[in-house]
């Protein structure tokens, strides 16, 4: 072999090529490090907004309030009923926009928010923050819902679910308040309240409804995040 020559695969020998040489390998182990992690963080993203925006089981509300029902026999005015799991933290938001909601209709509506009480379920776990969000908006209405007998008799699947009835006890709309769950903005439910008169006539309203799975409705889901609210200690 004549003196000088290079094997093609022997290493560089002048030192500034012999420096690139050397860390030259090391480029594409973090390189797909680097995709790995781009992969994994778009992935958790994806599924964060999957939950977000995905909408809860609609209820099925009967067309006519049950008579025998005496929350809506007092009520002259239009009846607003919410109904909350009281461990949904999605339902934050539906405060939220429940009380902008009646900030700007003004005392048209009878506005009731209803906490669903599980049996063998005790005061502490019914009447904890989120109830004590809905406390401090005026006006607003708070009934225990002992054994989720009213969430069973008007079929609500989701919390958030609301179901406005006028004063001769006819569904006007049934759905969410929000856009999102625990998001705030504007929602169809809120466009309903702020822009309903008398005159207004027609089918129901309906709109999505964006919370966790009400404990007397039954699971049609094996979600986690919404599993481990169904079963909150």
């Amino acid at each position: 072999m004549a003196e000088g020559t290079v094997l093609a695969n022997d290493p560089p020998t002048d030192g500034i090529t012999s420096f690139h040489w050397c860390r030259r390998p090391a480029i594409v182990p973090l390189t797909l490090a680097m995709m790995g992690w781009s992969a994994c963080i778009l992935f958790a993203l994806g599924m964060s907004l999957d939950f977000t925006w995905r909408a809860g089981e609609a209820g099925n509300p009967p067309a006519h309030w049950p008579n025998e029902i005496a929350v809506l026999q007092s009520s002259q005015k239009p009846l607003v009923l919410v109904f909350l799991h009281p461990q949904c933290p999605c339902s934050r938001a539906t405060l939220d926009e429940l009380a902008l909601a009646m900030a700007h209709t003004r005392g048209r509506f009878h506005y009731v928010a209803i906490f669903e009480h599980p049996e063998g379920r005790s005061d502490e776990w019914t009447k904890a923050e989120l109830w004590k969000r809905a406390e401090a908006i005026p006006g607003l209405s708070l009934i225990d819902d002992d054994h989720g007998k009213l969430v069973r008799s008007v079929n609500a699947r989701t919390s958030g679910d609301t179901v406005i009835y006028s004063p001769e006890g006819l569904l006007l709309f049934h759905g969410g308040l929000t856009p999102g769950r625990d998001h705030r903005g504007a929602n169809p439910g809120r466009a309903f309240l702020e822009s309903w008169s008398e005159k207004s006539s027609g089918e129901p309203v309906t709109a999505p409804v964006f919370g966790c799975p009400l404990c007397a409705a039954p699971p049609v889901t094996s979600s986690p995040q919404e599993e481990c609210i169904r079963h909150a200690p």
